[in-house]
């Protein structure tokens, strides 16, 4: 019986590999070993691809690929074709992609299935089905064709995730996904959480995860992360969540736990939302600097959450509060890493210009560097993700999205994408960012 699953998640370019961990995998895999199957996670790169498939086709089960919307999609039907070109056996399309737009992937003739949301309880079950010859069509998450016509079955959201077996690292070269930052000289990617309560206009977060925050408890993370340590040299961790400061107390117990263990980790850039962060007292920052802590981001989009509500004035509103943590970070040497979005849709949701926008977000910058010491910030430009609140607003302002999945995979927005953006606006926002660090 064929027992052989093969993962791939592919980098979001080939000439600049990413050193993320695919813990998306990992966290697909763990079930998979545990159910007794022998998974094996490819590299990034896909030019050695055909040679395993060729070599392994006699007892692969199926290929699971994990994809984000953009470039990744080019490199995973590259790989996908290859696998075709050589085995038989079903392709199964998970991740953001699969997820909002799950039909499109399934009609994709390469592919035979997509998972929309979370997979680790849909990938197990359609595995299990295809092992034993048994129906898979009531799989929660689960899109394909079938008889003529499409089969939906929804977005699988899952369980609690410290239900799920803890991530097996010695499935990857470990060696190609530790890096050297400015949190630590061996740092790896971590993700504590699944999901996001918050709504905000660019995210299509809501979409993914249901709107539920999912998260490890504190004595987990802080076992994980002394395991990482233990068994790999781990001296920092860089945190991947969408929103990390969701439970305060969670964050508490976490920094609590890392010094009660005398772990001697570092990590840094766990995100939070402006309106949690400023609700976070000096005692709060002063225990989890003293756990390690070495810095948090911030990302800021006009109308972001409760805050803003003007539509004349794209960040005076958040002026106050970004100066207040600006400062309550500086007094523990907190790096606080400040992202501020430009370039919106405007169609009937504010009256200000890209270059008014621009100064509001360079000014709200301004105001956070007087306040503190320890700011690092940026500008970047909106993309409009789909299925995010704000993307039927982009639609209606001209955006031309991709159509096909092809399409897709080399979609890189810029002014003739985004027509209420400038000319340039890229350059622009590089020159400002050069010019934020020479400051």
């Amino acid at each position: 019986m064929k027992n052989t699953i093969l993962l791939y998640s592919p980098p979001p370019v080939l000439d600049k590999p990413s050193t993320r961990a695919p813990l998306a995998l990992l966290a697909i895999a763990g079930p998979l070993t545990a159910a007794g199957y022998r998974v094996i996670i490819l590299p990034r790169d896909p030019a050695s691809h055909a040679a395993v498939f060729q070599a392994l086709s006699g007892d692969i089960l199926c290929y699971g690929v994990s994809v984000m919307t953009g470039p990744q999609i080019k490199i995973a039907l590259a790989s996908t074709r290859a696998f075709k070109e050589n085995c038989g056996a079903p392709v199964v399309w998970g991740g953001w992609h699969p997820t909002i737009f799950p039909e499109q992937v399934a009609r994709q003739p390469e592919i035979d299935f997509a998972v929309a949301g979370r997979g680790e309880d849909a990938f197990l079950a359609l595995v299990k089905c295809l092992s034993g010859k048994m129906s898979y069509r009531g799989i929660e998450g689960l899109v394909f064709a079938a008889d003529g016509r499409m089969i939906n079955n929804g977005i699988a959201r899952g369980k609690d995730i410290n239900q799920y077996p803890p991530l097996d690292y010695s499935l990857l070269e470990m060696d190609d996904y530790i890096f050297a930052d400015e949190i630590a000289p061996r740092t790896i990617n971590y993700v504590s959480s699944r999901g996001c309560p918050k709504n905000c206009p660019s995210c299509a977060q809501s979409l993914v995860s249901g709107g539920a925050w999912r998260a490890y408890a504190p004595a987990r993370l802080v076992t994980e992360a002394i395991a990482l340590r233990d068994n790999f040299g781990i001296d920092g961790l860089l945190f991947d969540d969408a929103n990390f400061f969701v439970d305060g107390d969670r964050a508490r117990d976490f920094a609590a736990g890392l010094i009660n263990r005398q772990a001697a980790l570092r990590w840094g850039m766990p995100t939070a939302r402006l309106e949690d962060a400023i609700g976070f007292n000096d005692p709060f920052w002063d225990l989890l600097r003293n756990s390690g802590l070495q810095s948090i981001f911030v990302g800021l989009e006009p109308r972001c959450g409760a805050i803003s509500r003007s539509q004349t004035d794209a960040y005076g509103e958040f002026r106050p509060d970004v100066a207040g943590l600006a400062a309550a970070l500086s007094r523990h040497a907190i790096t606080l890493k400040l992202s501020v979005l430009v370039g919106f849709p405007p169609s009937g949701l504010y009256k200000w210009t890209f270059e008014e926008e621009v100064r509001a977000a360079m000014e709200l910058i301004d105001t956070a560097r007087e306040a503190g010491t320890t700011v690092a910030p940026s500008v970047s430009l909106y993309l409009p993700f789909p299925h995010a609140p704000l993307y039927d607003l982009a639609l209606k302002s001209g955006l031309k999205p991709p159509i096909s999945l092809d399409e897709w995979g080399g979609w890189d927005p810029g002014s003739k994408d985004m027509p209420w953006v400038p000319a340039g606006a890229r350059d622009m926002i590089a020159d400002l960012n050069s010019s934020i660090v020479g400051k």
